[in-house]
């Protein structure tokens, strides 16, 4: 697996802003590049590395990256936990995330219609104390796109959990508890498409954070 610059040296340079004021309140990736370099960060020395990963955390719904008048893109946190400043903010936020994770599974639909249901494992390798049958290489791409949606989510948790407003954690808590479900759903789907191997999804899926059912 590939290095990649923590997440928490970025939120030390990404302001924490008001959805309203962000052509004053974001912070330019030259910006954010130069003080990596002061701060010696291991793997900053390559611009394109720091920016790959920024996109990287972009997509993965930490941050927003925002053109202001002047064409320069802007970058601003998304989820700033307990001091959240405004109501509208969080609602954007969570607008914001819900449409993330609406393309994050569509692409995993897409795919898995994609994928040959009787080559999800191979006939002769095995993983796991239990011996079971190993995934596909196409399987395990697969299960890789979930990735994005269990941080986003995990974030989305932390999220709620850190806010001051009461009364917008039940929108937090719908959204978290439909996107588990609908974990759950693709889990299933595979399980009911290799029954001679359902002890092998069980297996595969317990590595997730969230608990599965099938």
């Amino acid at each position: 697996m590939k290095s990649i610059i923590p997440l928490q040296y970025y939120r030390d340079q990404i302001p924490e802003v008001q959805i309203k004021n962000r052509d004053n309140d974001g912070v330019k990736f030259q910006t954010i590049y130069n003080k990596f370099v002061e701060l010696g960060i291991k793997g900053a020395r390559r611009k394109n590395k720091v920016r790959e990963d920024l996109d990287y955390y972009v997509e993965l719904g930490f941050f927003i990256k925002f053109q202001n008048e002047h064409r320069q893109p802007l970058y601003y946190q998304t989820h700033i936990g307990g001091d959240l400043k405004t109501d509208m903010y969080l609602l954007e936020g969570i607008k914001f995330v819900k449409s993330l994770l609406d393309t994050k599974f569509k692409k995993i639909n897409d795919e898995w219609v994609k994928i040959d249901k009787s080559k999800l494992f191979y006939k002769q390798k095995t993983f796991g104390k239990g011996k079971y049958p190993k995934p596909t290489k196409k399987l395990e791409r697969w299960i890789m796109l979930f990735d994005p949606v269990i941080v986003i989510t995990q974030n989305l948790m932390w999220t709620r959990e850190t806010m001051d407003y009461d009364m917008l954690k039940d929108d937090y808590s719908k959204l978290i508890a439909n996107t588990i479900k609908e974990l759950n759903q693709f889990a299933k789907l595979v399980h009911s498409t290799s029954e001679d191997n359902e002890r092998s999804v069980e297996v595969i899926f317990a590595r997730m954070p969230f608990r599965m059912t099938f």
